[in-house]
Order: C-alpha cells, then structure tokens, then sequence
C-alpha cells in the first residue's frame, strides 16, 4: 500500500515463518498469501509461486476454509500472468466452488484473478465480470483503498474494451 514491496516481503515472510512455527496456522495462511500476492507485484513470481502453494497448504492444514479462496485467488496470479490458463483457471474454479462465501478479501483476491487471466487472454467482456462481485460491495473502503487492490484499471480498460467507456 505505501509501495515498499521490499520492506513488505520482509515483514510478511518474518510474519508467516514466525506464525507458523508457533503453530498459529491461519495467521501463517494469511501471511504467506499477502507475501505471495506482494512478491508477484515485485515480480518475484517464482517465489510467488513457492509461497503461495505453501499458503494454500497451510490453509488446507488448519482447516480455516474462508481464507482458502483467496490463497486460492492469489495462487492463480502468476500462472494467469504466464499464460498457463489451465493451473490458472483450476485455481479459480477450486476457490469458487469449494469456497464461496463473503469474505471480502476472498472475493476480491478471486475477481481479481479471474480478472487478470480474462485480461490475459484479451477478453474484456470476462474482465468486467469477473470484477462485477467487487464493485456490488456495499462498503468498499479497504477495496477502494489506493495501492492495495488495484482493480479499478482493469476494470475501465475492460468496459472501454466492450465499449462502455462513458461508464
């Protein structure tokens, strides 16, 4: 958010290993999804990779099932990005059916995903839709929040490109 993405892979992985070594396992999910999610904006995608497997299989371990969609979403990133649209689109159904529900992050961690690969793919009818459950929140404030989650640009790039511009 403050666009230190060194100083926030360092504090994330210390905040993951920590937690997980005091067995404090949704902490570590959680932990490892964000450092995953900031390693893939620093384009660090390998270790994105690595981390947020270990995201998911944490997640599974502690069986905290509403933060599983969105280690789940941040997983799809890199593989959407590389063009690997079947790891990528596995990911996404896995979050979506096994573990729906309301948890903002979770939604928006999907949407953004399914977003990315849409976008990836040059669909900008599926970049709309699959960022439509993020803008129907009621409250957006930690979505709108700048830095953090940028799906506004995805999402007018999107309606430009299906021809909505004027939305």
């Amino acid at each position: 958010v403050e666009d230190d993405l060194d100083g926030a892979r360092s504090d994330l992985a210390a905040v993951a290993t920590t937690a997980y070594g005091l067995g404090v396992l949704n902490t570590a999910a959680f932990a490892f999804t964000s450092l995953a999610r900031a390693e893939y904006l620093a384009g660090a995608w390998d270790d994105a990779v690595v981390h947020a497997e270990r995201a998911v299989a944490i997640n599974t371990e502690s069986d905290w099932g509403f933060t599983r969609a969105m280690a789940l979403g941040i997983a799809a990133l890199v593989p959407a990005a590389r063009g690997e649209w079947a790891i990528a689109e596995s990911a996404i159904a896995e979050s979506a059916t096994r573990y729906p529900g309301d948890y903002e992050r979770s939604v928006v961690a999907i949407a953004m995903s399914a977003a990315l690969l849409a976008e990836a793919r040059g669909d900008p009818a599926a970049v709309v839709a699959a960022l439509e459950p993020v803008r129907s929140f009621p409250v957006r404030d930690a979505t709108d929040e700048p830095g953090f989650w940028a799906w506004q640009d995805l999402y007018a790039e999107g309606l430009v490109g299906v021809g909505r511009a004027q939305e």
